[in-house]
């Protein structure tokens, strides 16, 4: 009886001791801290580069809170007093993240494509105050904002380097933006699971970077910027802050046996897998409609989430927003087909049922400036630096002179925020973890999104960029199970 008593507290809490939203801080004895150098960065000028980290096993398992921080410099940075760059006053310097994977004994364990963009969505979940001070620090974004005297809202000034809020990009390693970006946004097995460091096999992280300065960077100055001043974006110093947990001796010994069991673990996860598909040129006449049904597949997978972003191909080099922006299209309407029944029971066509939607899947409400989300519409005339009479830009916002026309300012931000978020777990409002999810049968998940002519003259304005032909990145999550048995581990679509 003792034998039994002894044991069953202990084995009840090993599965726990690798979730990560464990509250029992016995399971705690140590925490060792590492800031871990790369071990290969290679860069290919105003192209990409990559970068690799070979993790170090210690400990009993790696925790959650790890993150990715690098720098960006601009080798053109003293080209003349009035030229400046910065990243994208929404994105800030995700956008340098194209890809990224995890690899443990050879094995791709968890990995995402369009990272920066997809981190762009999912960071509009946090609160304007999160945004405003957390990411503004930490990824050199200038989402500030404040009133004017007749109420309008009123985003902040760009700043240089050496004032607070500082986000140019010099050439000086030392002086230039840093950014900071938590491993668990980057990899979902390390939000939902912590890896114990026992398993056998080399622990890698790959970063693929995106390297070219029309992709990554707002001009500023008077005159604009030659072709030739478009080069020489480099991420330097790649680097990850890492956080080791020692448990105490009797956990982490049977934690071992566990894994190294014939039985094993196994613990779900959330991996979001990118998939890409285009949306064909519509012509502009009154009257026209075009269906596009996109098969994204899926058959047999447990799915959590779908997630939408829209650009379009006529306006792709947006100076304010870049490609952390999903383009609002006239006379959008969304429709999902899963298992052959349709979800909704009509076609969702206004913006606040949109909008709506893509709230359920977040814990948190999706956080956007007026108008950025819903309209789509005419442009303001009477001020070049107001959008939607309540968004007013400051003088000096980097742009060069085309990007500083009304059309350029509002352009660059009306409607430029619509994603396109569905919830497809069981329990809309339940919890977000891996076990609520929805099934997918042999048939693939439909995602139909529909645009029209509506022939409303407050539309017409953006015609040519809301019908032009679309690239759609969807980022579907489902989920994966981390099977960890015989001190090795296997990685299964479930």
């Amino acid at each position: 009886m003792n034998g039994q008593s002894d044991n069953t507290p202990l084995q009840s809490a090993i599965p726990n001791v690798l979730m990560t939203n464990a509250n029992d801080e016995n399971q705690s004895i140590r925490v060792e801290s590492v800031i871990l150098e790369a071990d290969a960065h290679n860069w290919v000028a105003n192209n990409y580069g990559k970068t690799r980290f070979i993790l170090p096993k210690k400990a009993s398992v790696l925790n959650n809170d790890g993150m990715l921080i690098w720098r960006t410099k601009w080798s053109q940075y003293n080209i003349g007093a009035d030229k400046s760059a910065t990243f994208p006053r929404e994105s800030g310097g995700v956008l340098c993240i194209n890809a990224c994977r995890l690899y443990l004994d050879g094995k791709l364990i968890s990995s995402n494509e369009e990272v920066g963009k997809y981190l762009c969505m999912k960071n509009k979940f946090l609160p304007y105050d999160a945004q405003v001070e957390l990411l503004d620090e930490m990824v050199g974004s200038n989402r500030h904002y404040g009133y004017d005297a007749d109420g309008l809202i009123e985003l902040s000034e760009d700043k240089r380097m050496g004032e607070k809020g500082g986000r140019e990009l010099t050439d000086n390693e030392e002086a230039t933006i840093e950014c900071a970006v938590p491993l668990a946004q980057l990899f979902k097995v390390m939000g939902d699971t912590l890896l114990p460091m026992s398993l056998r096999g080399e622990l890698r992280i790959e970063i693929d970077w995106e390297g070219r300065f029309t992709q990554l960077i707002s001009e500023g100055g008077a005159g604009g910027f030659g072709g030739g001043d478009r080069v020489g974006v480099e991420v330097c110093r790649p680097r990850l802050h890492l956080d080791y947990i020692e448990y105490a001796p009797e956990v982490d010994q049977a934690l071992k046996e566990q894994i190294t069991s014939s039985e094993g673990m196994t613990n779900a996860f959330r991996e979001p897998t990118l998939v890409k598909k285009h949306l064909s040129a519509i012509g502009a006449g009154a009257g026209n409609v075009a269906q596009d049904d996109l098969e994204l597949g899926f058959m047999g997978r447990s799915v959590m989430k779908i997630y939408a972003q829209k650009l379009s191909v006529d306006n792709n080099d947006n100076m304010l927003t870049k490609g952390g922006r999903s383009d609002g299209l006239t006379g959008e309407e969304l429709q999902v087909v899963i298992n052959n029944k349709t979800m909704y029971d009509r076609p969702v066509n206004k913006v606040s049922e949109l909008y709506s939607y893509l709230n359920q899947t977040g814990e948190l409400p999706f956080n956007t400036l007026p108008s950025t989300y819903g309209l789509v519409g005419v442009y303001q005339t009477a001020d070049a630096n107001v959008f939607n009479d309540n968004v007013k830009l400051p003088t000096n916002i980097a742009k060069p002179t085309a990007q500083g026309t009304t059309a350029g300012v509002r352009n660059s931000y009306q409607g430029r925020q619509r994603w396109v978020g569905v919830n497809l777990a069981q329990q809309r409002l339940g919890a977000d973890t891996p076990s609520n999810s929805i099934k997918i049968g042999e048939a693939p998940i439909i995602l139909r999104i529909n645009r029209k002519n509506t022939g409303n003259s407050d539309e017409t304005a953006n015609d040519a960029r809301t019908r032009s032909a679309v690239n759609v990145n969807v980022w579907v999550e489902a989920v994966n199970a981390m099977v960890m048995k015989n001190g090795r581990v296997e990685i299964l679509e479930i």
